[in-house]
């Protein structure tokens, strides 16, 4: 995972140097993967995604019948509402993680 682009995300450690800023956030990350056996952050992308992909066209294909064109929109709609989704997920749990670390300090 990426953490490079939550540098000064994050209210409560934006104040601070890049590399504490950095420092931190890889403890939130490393505590948020010690917490589950699997790679936590890899499920939730692929499982969101197949989700909505799964809804949007299955739904498209009950609503509206087979067309070619509604299923490529439905798929296409699909992975931005799952980029949506996976992303607040994401930033919710480093959240809640940088959270806890920071009051311990």
């Amino acid at each position: 995972m990426d953490i490079k682009q939550y540098i000064d995300y994050f209210d409560d450690i934006s104040d601070l140097a890049r590399e504490q800023q950095f420092t931190l956030l890889e403890q939130a990350v490393e505590s948020i993967n010690a917490r589950f056996s699997f790679p936590i952050f890899m499920v939730i992308r692929y499982l969101v995604r197949i989700g909505f992909i799964a809804v949007l066209s299955g739904g498209t294909f009950l609503l509206f019948g087979y067309s070619s064109w509604l299923l490529l929109v439905s798929i296409v709609v699909a992975l931005l509402g799952a980029r949506l989704l996976i992303t607040e997920i994401t930033d919710s749990l480093i959240s809640k993680a940088l959270k806890n670390i920071v009051s311990k300090n």
